[in-house]
């Protein structure tokens, strides 16, 4: 799983604040991720942190994949039962 942070470099807080989120999601502590490259359009300078990830390996990932499958479901509902038909 992974997270882009696009104010990562003018706000450190959200970067943390994403860390702590993704591992309560996982279970796992993710890592910052770095830009290889500047890119001078988009002010990004090389090493600069720009989001996170956490790689899932075994039960963990099926636990996760579950989950957040079911909390899909629950928060966007079943629509296509709810449909009206149209004559």
């Amino acid at each position: 799983m992974n997270c882009g942070i696009g104010d990562a470099a003018q706000n450190a807080k959200g970067l943390d604040a994403a860390i702590n989120d993704l591992a309560l999601i996982t279970g796992q502590r993710p890592v910052k991720t770095r830009a290889r490259n500047s890119v001078a359009t988009f002010k990004i300078r090389e090493g600069q942190p720009l989001g996170i990830a956490v790689t899932l390996r075994g039960n963990v990932s099926i636990c996760v994949f579950f989950s957040l499958s079911n909390f899909l479901i629950y928060v966007h509902g079943r629509g296509y039962i709810f449909h009206d038909k149209v004559s």
